[in-house]
């Protein structure tokens, strides 16, 4: 009698949460556990109740009634198989909220692959131990699951994003395009392998497979940004501002298409329009978990007037940042700012100390901030002081007399040969480093063809190397000893770095090599010269990603030029 109850309470439940009425449903199996029925019905109630507190969000009750179902029956799969991935969500791995969640939710599907080994199990397990960082672990169980589920889209997925991150491009391309072919109607498969094959210079295939995610998730604003991306690197720049456009217009919140948007104008030169949407830079990065500089309880400058106020210039992202936007000064003087105070990072302070006009502090030693009625971030400032055009008179900034003599006498005697300056290397740490350094110093060789050179190598890091180089980059202090040794240099050739924004903040002659990926929009797409730094700097490109072979050709022959005028008596 009481099994025919239990099994009536148990119907009774399934039909009301079958029409909606939860609350009903979950009452009837309240009562059928009030029972204690035999372990099947008991479990089976249970069972039905997390996943009901599951669908309310009510995430501990869930938990604690898979538990309960598994107490009844330790060898259900369903329930031990449930409990994991709430326990999985609950642990939030990415972030790790409770690791003592994501332990468990492990443990149970450990305990399913040995007791049930399915291939969902399978994938389920390499998930979350690849969110755990546990990659040889979750290649391991990628790859089970595919002995099991060959065409397991997903799993082939995410293991092809996994062997990419590994450096084994090759074989991820293979694994996620075994996805595509085994679901092309997977929105997420064709924005990995399209993002992957973007990776590696393979722009109109992946355009294709972004432009296919568009069209299986129109509304989705990521996949409009994405092949907005690839559009960029084709130099469609039409269509990649509509993409980026699109993005925003499905969700306007989306800082990250918003700074991508900013970059593509400010490339165009088109100041103006850029600026403002360059600030979506600081909740992109709030976001993403990147420290943003703490500020004072003044205000922030938004245009106001200057006259008679302290203005307080904050720092951000790299060394060249603060080199190139502290030009600004000079404008914000003729705004009529009665006292400019900037924040500097110790290892530029013997540089921008000798700017006119403002008062340069540590920013490791500015506490408390002195008194200011405004504050900005130096990259801001442009959006305030006329837009559309760039403050360009050099140089701006001079290197330290007392250092300048100590490199003086460090290089000795002029000689009859060009003094150029190398560095083939930037900050590793840099987003796009693989793209705009080089591998090492052996790719300039053919710069030492040209006679009447003398080489100096501008890195810190002292190189094994054949070729005739002087190295004094180990003495290198801070930016005022690089400024005066470039002071005492004829040229710097240099990729993308600091170093070659002080050589043109410094007037000195710069010849800049540029990747043809992900080119900084500071140097805009086209053009062998710089807005930024007119008159002294040269831009060398790439026309092929990866391809250095014709820019130091091109450097090689531009450099005999150089020489040749120097020694017709020309000004070169």
């Amino acid at each position: 009698m009481m099994t025919m109850q239990a099994e009536a309470l148990l119907l009774q439940g399934v039909e009301a949460a079958g029409k909606g009425e939860l609350v009903e449903a979950a009452r009837y199996w309240w009562q059928l556990i009030e029972l204690s029925p035999s372990p099947p019905l008991l479990t089976q109630a249970w069972f039905n109740l997390g996943v009901l507190c599951n669908k309310s969000q009510n995430t501990r009750n869930a938990i604690a009634c898979f538990e309960n179902a598994l107490r009844a029956d330790e060898a259900n799969h369903e329930a031990r198989e449930q409990l994991a991935l709430v326990l999985a969500e609950q642990g939030d791995i990415g972030n790790v909220s409770d690791a003592s969640d994501a332990s468990d939710a492990i443990g149970h599907l450990q305990r399913l692959v040995t007791d049930a080994p399915e291939a969902r199990h399978h994938f389920n397990l390499a998930l979350l131990l690849s969110r755990e960082r546990a990659f040889d672990q979750a290649e391991l169980h990628y790859q089970l699951a595919l002995t099991l589920q060959p065409d397991h889209a997903d799993a082939l997925s995410n293991l092809g994003l996994l062997l990419a991150e590994r450096g084994m491009t090759n074989e991820a391309i293979d694994c996620l395009k075994r996805a595509a072919a085994s679901a092309p109607d997977n929105a997420t498969v064709c924005v990995n392998l399209g993002g992957l094959l973007e990776s590696t210079n393979q722009l109109d295939i992946a355009a294709l497979l972004l432009q296919r995610a568009i069209d299986l998730e129109p509304e989705d604003a990521l996949h409009h940004s994405n092949l907005a991306v690839v559009r960029v690197e084709q130099r469609d720049l039409a269509a990649a501002e509509a993409g980026f456009r699109q993005a925003l217009a499905l969700a306007p919140d989306f800082h990250g298409a918003a700074v991508y948007l900013a970059q593509l104008l400010l490339a165009c030169g088109r100041y103006a329009e850029g600026w403002p949407l360059h600030e979506a830079r600081f909740p992109l990065a709030a976001a993403t978990g990147k420290p943003v500089l703490a500020v004072s309880d003044a205000p922030r400058w938004q245009g106001e007037s200057l006259h008679g106020k302290t203005l307080l210039l904050l720092p951000e992202q790299g060394y060249g940042d603060e080199i190139m936007f502290s030009r600004y000064v000079s404008r914000l003087r003729e705004m009529g700012a009665a006292r400019i105070i900037l924040l500097a990072r110790p290892q530029l302070l013997p540089v921008l100390r000798s700017l006119a006009g403002v008062e340069v502090l540590s920013l490791s030693e500015a506490a408390p901030l002195p008194a200011h009625d405004y504050w900005l971030t130096s990259m801001s400032v442009p959006m305030y002081c006329d837009p559309s055009s760039i403050p360009a008179k050099l140089p701006y900034l001079q290197a330290p007399v007392d250092a300048v003599q100590t490199w003086a006498e460090r290089l000795g005697p002029v000689t009859d040969k060009l003094r150029v300056g190398l560095l083939w290397q930037g900050n590793h740490l840099h987003a796009n480093d693989a793209q705009r350094s080089l591998t090492d110093i052996s790719v300039l060789a053919p710069m030492w063809a040209v006679e009447g050179v003398s080489f100096f190598s501008l890195q810190r890091e002292k190189v094994e190397t054949a070729l005739d180089l002087q190295q004094f980059g180990s003495e290198i202090a801070d930016f005022g000893d690089a400024a005066a040794l470039l002071s005492q240099l004829d040229l710097v050739i240099s990729v993308d770095s600091a170093y070659a924004h002080l050589a043109g903040a410094l007037g000195k002659p710069i010849w800049v090599m540029l990747p043809a990926c992900r080119t900084d929009w500071r140097w805009q797409y086209t053009g062998d010269t710089s807005a930024w730094y007119p008159g002294v700097m040269r831009l060398f490109r790439q026309t092929e990603r990866g391809e250095w072979a014709s820019v130091v050709e091109a450097l090689a022959v531009a450099l005999a030029e150089r020489v040749a005028l120097r020694t017709s008596g020309l000004k070169s």
